[in-house]
Order: structure tokens, then C-alpha cells, then sequence
């Protein structure tokens, strides 16, 4: 996955499906997580 997003930038997320709950929650750990790497 590829996210052109700097640091502090806002997004807008849409998800939609049965899984969407669980979809939403593990997109926004990755985020959260600054998808595994470190601040440089």
C-alpha cells in the first residue's frame, strides 16, 4: 500500500462492505503505527 501523505496531514477514509468495521480499525492501527516505520 502507498500513502502520498506527509506527517500531520488529514484523511479521509471511506470503507464499505461487511468487513468494514474491522477494515476501518486496521487501516487506522497502520496510520497509527506510521505503517511500521521509523521517523527518519
Amino acid at each position: 500500500m502507498t500513502l502520498a501523505a506527509e506527517s500531520g496531514a488529514e484523511l479521509e477514509l471511506e470503507v464499505d462492505g461487511p468487513d468494514e468495521k474491522e477494515a476501518m480499525e486496521a487501516i487506522v492501527e497502520l496510520i497509527d503505527a506510521k505503517f511500521g516505520m521509523e521517523d527518519e
